[in-house]
C-alpha cells in the first residue's frame, strides 16, 4: 500500500483538513501486507506552502510527508514504560506538593480557624479580644470588619451598663417601691425602698399578699390599685399601691410593674390636722363658753351683790388669761415647727439655773401640799445652749409635775454629768403614765390623764420638745421602777473654740 495513498485516505476518512482548521498529523493502525505485520503508522504532514483557495473553501496540503513504522508491542512496551513513568512521577508529584499544599491550605484555614473562635467568643460574651489577620483580600476585609462589630457590640454594652447603673440608683433613691415581675409572676427586679418592707429579692415569686394583685392586671390586661397594710415596731404602715401590666407589640400582657407608696406618714398627718383642729376648738370653746356663761348675767343686770360680782370678775380675769395663753403657746409652737424663731446658743452653768428655778417654784408647790426636792451635785460642766429657752422647759415640767402629782407627794429636780452632756430630769410621784400615752405624750392637746384634761392647754410638752429639737437636745419620758413618772432631757456641754449659733 502507497503511504501516500493511506494519508490520503485517512486525511478523507478522519477530516484531517475540516474547513476552518489546521491539522498537520495522522496516527493509523495499519497491517502491513508486505511483512505480514500490524505497524502503527504515523504520518506527519509538513506544511510548506501556503494555502490553495478554491471557492469557498480552504484546504492545506502537506507538500512534505514524513512516514514512520514502528511494530505494535514496541510500541505497548514503550506505552506501558510510559505509563509507568507516568505513575511514579505522578506519586513523586504528589509527595512533593502535597506539604506544599497543605501548607497553602493551613495558610488559608489558620485565619478561618481564627475567625471562627473570633465569631464564638463573641457568641459568649468574650468582646474584648481582637481577631489578629494580616492576610488581604475578602479575609482580611472580614476580620477588619468583624473587629470594628466587635468594638461597636463593647460601646453598646458599656453605654447599656451605664444606663442600666444609672436606672437602678434612680428606682433606689425613690420613696416610692417599685417591683416588676415576668409573665410567670417571677421577681426580675425590686428597689431598696420596697425590699425594707418585703422579705423578697429578685428571683423570687411573688408573695400571697400582693400576688393576686398583679396576676389580675396580667390576667385582665389592665391596671388594678389596692392597699396594702403592714404591721411594724413603729406601728401599722398603709402602701397606696398601683399595678400596671407590661404589653408586647401585639398587646398581650407579658408581666407587671407595681409602684407602692407609703401613705402612713400622709394618712397621720391628715388625722393629726383633723385633731389638731378640734383640739384647737375644744380648747377655745371651753374659756369662751365660760366667758360668755358669766358675762350674760352681769349684762342683764342679774347679779346684784357686790361680792358675787367680784367673784365673777376673778373668774373671768382666770379665764381670759388662759384663753391668751392658749393663743401665745400655740403661736410659738407653730414659730417653732415652721423654724421662723431664732434661738441663740451661748456657755452658762446650768447649776446656778437649776437651783434658780427650784427657789422659784418651790413655794406654789408648798402651797398645793407638796414636796420639792433638790437632787443636785456640787458642780456640773458648763453648758451649752440658750439658759431663757432651757427655763422655758423647766417651768414647763415642773408645772406638769405639780398639776398631776397627788396630794402629799414629792416633785424631784435634778441632774447628772456624764457622756459630753448633762442630763437634767424632773420626776414626781403617783401614779404614772400608761404604757400605751408614753408614745404620745409630747403631742400637741394629748393629755393622758383624762381626769384632769381641764387642767392646762395640752401645749407644755410640745413646746418643751420643739424646743429642746431645735437646740439640738433630746427629750424622753419613762416610769423608773419606784413609781410616778420621769422626764429627763439633755444638755450639751460647752466645747473649747465653739461659737455660738
Amino acid at each position: 500500500m502507497n503511504p501516500a495513498r493511506a494519508f490520503r485516505d485517512g486525511v478523507r476518512s478522519a477530516g484531517l483538513f475540516p474547513r476552518g482548521k489546521r491539522r498537520s498529523s495522522l496516527v493509523v493502525i495499519w497491517k502491513s501486507f508486505t511483512i505480514k505485520r500490524v505497524m502503527l503508522l504515523v504520518m506527519l504532514g509538513i506544511m510548506v506552502s501556503s494555502t490553495l483557495s478554491l471557492s469557498m473553501y480552504e484546504f492545506w496540503v502537506p507538500q512534505l510527508l514524513v512516514e514512520a513504522r514502528v511494530p505494535l508491542p514496541m510500541v505497548s512496551a514503550v506505552i506501558a514504560a510510559l505509563r509507568h513513568t507516568l505513575k511514579v512521577s505522578s506519586v513523586l508529584s504528589m509527595l512533593i506538593l502535597m506539604p506544599l499544599c497543605a501548607m497553602a491550605a493551613m495558610q488559608i484555614i489558620k485565619p478561618l480557624y481564627s475567625v471562627r473562635e473570633r465569631a464564638v467568643r463573641m457568641a459568649e460574651g468574650d468582646l474584648q479580644t481582637p481577631v489578629d489577620i494580616r492576610a488581604g483580600g475578602e479575609l482580611g476585609e472580614l476580620a477588619v470588619a468583624l473587629n470594628a462589630l466587635s468594638e461597636k457590640v463593647c460601646r453598646s454594652q458599656d453605654a447599656l451598663q451605664v444606663e442600666r447603673v444609672r436606672a437602678l440608683r434612680i428606682l433606689n433613691a425613690l420613696d416610692e417601691g417599685i417591683l416588676s415581675v415576668d409573665g410567670n409572676g417571677v421577681i426580675n427586679q425590686i428597689n431598696l425602698t420596697l425590699m425594707a418592707v418585703l422579705p423578697v429579692r429578685a428571683g423570687d415569686p411573688l408573695p400571697e399578699m400582693i400576688g393576686e394583685a398583679f396576676r389580675a392586671a396580667m390576667r385582665e390586661n389592665t391596671q388594678t390599685a389596692f392597699q396594702l397594710k403592714q404591721s411594724s415596731p413603729q406601728g401599722e404602715r398603709i402602701w397606696a399601691c398601683k399595678v400596671l401590666p407590661m404589653r408586647s407589640r401585639d398587646g398581650a400582657a407579658i408581666g407587671a410593674v407595681g409602684v407602692f407608696r407609703d401613705e402612713t406618714q400622709a394618712i397621720r398627718l391628715e388625722q393629726t390636722r383633723r385633731d389638731y383642729v378640734a383640739n384647737v376648738s375644744h380648747e377655745l370653746r371651753s374659756p369662751l363658753t365660760a366667758l360668755r356663761c358669766l358675762i350674760e348675767p352681769l349684762s342683764d343686770g342679774m347679779i346684784q351683790q357686790e361680792g358675787k360680782k367680784q367673784e365673777i370678775y376673778d373668774i373671768l380675769l382666770r379665764e381670759t388669761v388662759r384663753l391668751s395663753r392658749l393663743v401665745d403657746d400655740m403661736l410659738e409652737l407653730s414659730r417653732l415647727q415652721s423654724g421662723a424663731l431664732a434661738l441663740e446658743k451661748m456657755e452658762f452653768g446650768p447649776l446656778p439655773l437649776l437651783r434658780q428655778i427650784a427657789d422659784m417654784i418651790e413655794p406654789r408647790v408648798v402651797e398645793r401640799g407638796l414636796t420639792l426636792e433638790r437632787d443636785l451635785p456640787q458642780s456640773l460642766p458648763v453648758g451649752f445652749g440658750n439658759p431663757d429657752r432651757i427655763e422655758q422647759v423647766l417651768v414647763a415640767l415642773l408645772d406638769n409635775a405639780e398639776k398631776f402629782t397627788p396630794k402629799g407627794g414629792v416633785v424631784t429636780i435634778g441632774a447628772e454629768a456624764s457622756g459630753g452632756v448633762t442630763e437634767i430630769y424632773v420626776a414626781n410621784t403617783g401614779s404614772g403614765i400608761a404604757p400605751e400615752d408614753l408614745p404620745h405624750v409630747f403631742e400637741r392637746f394629748y393629755k393622758a390623764d383624762k381626769a384632769h384634761a381641764g387642767h392646762g392647754t395640752g401645749l407644755g410638752l410640745a413646746i418643751a420638745r420643739e424646743l429642746l429639737a431645735r437646740l439640738g437636745e433630746t427629750i424622753r419620758a419613762e416610769n423608773p421602777p419606784e413609781g410616778g413618772v420621769r422626764f429627763t432631757f439633755t444638755l450639751r456641754h460647752a466645747r473649747t473654740g465653739e461659737k455660738a449659733a
